[in-house]
């Protein structure tokens, strides 16, 4: 998981702000002008605006077929489990605790699907401790693992073996 260091205090809404509006405007569109734009209309100053481009290298983060369990710890997926991941810090702003409490809907509205589904949390940070209260207060120990902080070979493994990626 990469860090992105602002350079002034505050920038970290500059930031929030680039990728609220960046999902519905691309540079591809022919509208680049527009993302500017719409950042500038709540008061935030032009100069300050910096675009990060994140990228996805579809070769390397290639789905991996087959989906081999084998880095998963031990009791938590097997052949017929559906594995949802996401990678992130565990920071308010990544909001797991709110995929942990969709998660939990899920499994409760399919109980079909409850012995399959799992949820792999790749990522460490300051809201550790909630998340994994949330976890124990949800019942989803079971089914959920936190890896910690990994090295961006074995994240990408984790990426490889999900059915799906979720990102809050």
């Amino acid at each position: 998981v990469h860090t992105v260091t602002m350079p002034n205090k505050g920038d970290e809404f500059h930031h929030f702000g680039w990728n609220a509006c960046s999902s519905s405007l691309s540079p591809l569109t022919g509208h680049a002008f527009l993302e500017r734009r719409y950042l500038i209309i709540p008061g935030i100053r032009s100069s300050r605006i910096v675009q990060i481009y994140n990228g996805v290298d579809t070769e390397r983060f290639l789905p991996a077929q087959p989906r081999p369990r084998s880095a998963y710890p031990a009791g938590f997926a097997d052949a017929n489990s559906f594995v949802i991941g996401t990678v992130g810090r565990l920071q308010r702003v990544k909001d797991q605790v709110t995929l942990l409490r969709a998660f939990a809907r899920l499994s409760a509205a399919h109980p079909e699907w409850h012995s399959r589904l799992r949820l792999a949390i790749v990522g460490d940070g300051p809201l550790e401790g909630e998340v994994r209260q949330a976890i124990a207060a949800l019942g989803l120990e079971r089914a959920v693992t936190l890896t910690g902080a990994l090295d961006p070979d074995a994240m990408r493994a984790w990426m490889q073996k999900a059915w799906l990626l979720a990102v809050p």
